[in-house]
């Protein structure tokens, strides 16, 4: 076995970006790594040389193929260390490319969660501004309604008085008269207020639980957005994690597959 038929790899199939090329895609970075097949010099012909050389010896035969075998193993050592070389690029980039991804995921769910909780924040703090505005007038109409009973009151009372200076005769029977009906205005008056304290309390009440209905409504669909957003997050992590054991069976399979192509 001669020197001459010892095949070879050209050495710009082993430079990077001779035959490989770097994809990103949406699972991460895909490399299509090409090894040129081994080449083999064309036979001499044997015009080339006046006298052919062979071996003529078994000591000359013996260092002749410990010779290719070393240049064997030197371009198998070569070849793996390229590769090696080429895996360890693509996986740095893999790992910064999802540290990116993962810090930008983290921080558009910290800004919606933030965005979450002020929306909650101001949806209370309307509500709560719309059930004290609502409670004033509230207040302002019962206190006028008190008003305007009081002055009824007054009216009628003055009326009474004069009516009883002018009318001499049946005084005693028009007082009665009079005082009843002051007594059933009164009844009267206290049963509409009465009424109206219901009103205002029932109204109230449903004021309240309507209030509370909304904020039940908004803790709902907050934790909703969370479990979702969660979710979100954890299937990112998922496929991050399935890209890499993905990517380090193709590095075990690239490792094997290099005796193989040798």
């Amino acid at each position: 076995m001669s020197s001459s038929s010892t095949p070879r790899t050209p050495l710009r199939s082993l430079q990077p970006g001779s035959g490989d090329s770097l994809t990103t895609t949406p699972g991460g970075l895909v490399m299509d790594i090409v090894l040129t097949p081994a080449l083999r010099p064309p036979p001499r012909s044997a015009g080339n040389s006046a006298t052919p050389r062979s071996p003529k010896t078994p000591a000359e035969i013996e260092w002749k193929l410990q010779a290719a075998g070393a240049r064997r193993e030197e371009m198998l050592k070569l070849r793996k260390e390229n590769i090696e070389e080429k895996l360890a690029l693509v996986q740095e980039k893999k790992e910064t490319i999802i540290q990116e991804k993962a810090l930008k995921t983290k921080e558009e769910l910290d800004q919606k969660l933030k965005a979450c909780e002020e929306n909650k924040n101001m949806v209370i703090q309307k509500t709560k501004e719309e059930v004290q505005a609502h409670l004033m007038k509230v207040q302002e109409k019962v206190k006028l309604l008190e008003i305007t009973q009081e002055s009824e009151k007054i009216v009628k009372k003055l009326e009474l008085e004069e009516n009883l200076m002018k009318v001499g005769e049946k005084r005693n029977d028009q007082l009665e008269k009079k005082i009843k009906d002051i007594q059933s205005h009164v009844d009267y008056v206290k049963c509409v207020k009465a009424a109206q304290e219901m009103k205002r309390q029932t109204y109230l009440a449903q004021l309240e639980g309507s209030l509370n209905t909304k904020l039940t409504k908004a803790s709902k669909l907050q934790a909703c957005k969370e479990v979702e957003l969660r979710a979100k997050a954890e299937e990112r992590n998922r496929k991050a994690e399935k890209v890499r054991l993905n990517k380090s069976k193709v590095a075990e399979d690239g490792e094997n597959l290099v005796p193989e192509s040798a």
